[in-house]
């Protein structure tokens, strides 16, 4: 609209810069501030000031967020989007808490457990049934853990990506999982598990996980799972929708 009607004019100069995908909130709600002023200011100019072809107040034209926009929906989005980042600072305050409270809990257990198994023998005599059911401390040994397989991952299309990896050695190979993490930053506890594959099958993941919109980045991960539990994933790979 700029380009067609305003070529030669302060208003096109005036227009903000759109900011990075990856950018924070701000740096998207600061340019789309912007052009909610400059959006209100071109609705109120007289008539003989708006350009032949032009109608005012301007609508939006095409798609966004799914239908076409006059001024304030388009505020409507920045407090919504305001509102969003809010929601998320405050989800990822409660994962923290959450984890938080699981490693003391699981310090608790433990310190419970090497307690009770020192008490166990001078509470009860030799030789007691009840001795048979001392709890482990640690984990019994479930055997080797498996060596990582080398994997990569590209982006193919829409939100899809492709993951192709390597067979694994492991003699007693339970499945390969393929793990991501959204954004492009592994982090283990917060990664899912998106999808499973046998030993027998073809060795690839096509997932649609992620990959929103262009510019998104998901990171990802094959684990090898062996039948006793043990499991080792491979390095981190990163896609990014084009």
């Amino acid at each position: 609209m700029f380009d067609a009607y305003f070529a030669n004019s302060q208003w096109r100069e005036a227009r903000p810069l759109a900011a990075q995908f990856s950018s924070t909130t701000e740096d998207f709600v600061k340019p789309m501030l912007d052009v909610e002023d400059l959006w209100g200011r071109l609705n109120a100019l007289g008539v003989a000031e708006v350009p032949p072809g032009l109608t005012v107040p301007i609508t939006l034209l095409g798609e966004v967020a799914g239908q076409e926009l006059d001024m304030e929906e388009w505020h409507a989005l920045v407090v919504q989007l305001r509102a969003f980042a809010d929601d998320e600072t405050r989800a990822v305050s409660r994962v923290k808490r959450s984890r938080s409270r699981r490693n003391f809990l699981q310090e608790q257990a433990h310190s419970l457990m090497r307690l009770y198994r020192l008490a166990m023998p001078a509470a009860l005599p030799s030789g007691n049934d009840l001795q048979a059911t001392l709890p482990r401390v640690s984990p019994a040994d479930t055997g080797s853990t498996p060596d990582a397989v080398n994997a990569s991952a590209v982006y193919v299309s829409g939100a899809e990506s492709k993951t192709v990896y390597d067979a694994s050695t492991a003699a007693d190979l339970k499945e390969y999982q393929l793990r991501g993490v959204a954004g492009g930053e592994w982090n283990e506890d917060d990664a899912v598990t998106i999808a499973t594959r046998l030993p027998a099958d073809a060795r690839e993941f096509v997932v649609d996980f992620g990959l929103t919109q262009p510019g998104t980045k998901i990171a990802l991960k094959v684990y090898v799972v062996t039948l006793t539990g043990r499991e080792r994933g491979s390095a981190p790979m990163t896609v990014e929708r084009a």
